[in-house]
């Protein structure tokens, strides 16, 4: 949605959103049937996937708002992957914290 109002979020309008819902909807069930097909997902070659998928499904659900045809559709794929490694990383740390701590207990637990 950042990429359709060209940052400006304040003009955002129900269109605006209704296309974003779009968009994600068809990118993010073109992601799951592909990650069916695929063996084993890492972080990285997920991010990219969604990152493809965002930008085909701009591409197809409207049209630019700025630039060439596709441009608009590469800022949201970016925001796509970017978003992605943001929420990957997060994750991982929570579940760091968590077993390193749930480590701890076992170590207090055992010496009692």
């Amino acid at each position: 949605m950042v990429a359709m109002t060209q940052g400006d979020l304040s003009v955002v309008s129900w269109s605006h959103v209704v296309t974003a819902y779009y968009t994600g909807i068809r990118a993010a069930i073109a992601y799951s049937v592909c990650c069916l097909f695929l063996k084993k997902v890492n972080a990285f070659r997920s991010a990219i996937l969604i990152g493809f998928f965002t930008f085909i499904c701009d591409l197809v659900t409207h049209p630019t708002h700025f630039g060439p045809v596709w441009s608009e559709a590469v800022v949201t794929g970016c925001g796509a992957v970017t978003i992605s490694l943001l929420v990957d990383n997060f994750r991982s740390r929570i579940t760091e914290s968590r077993s390193k701590k749930n480590e701890t207990q076992r170590e207090g637990s055992e010496s009692n």
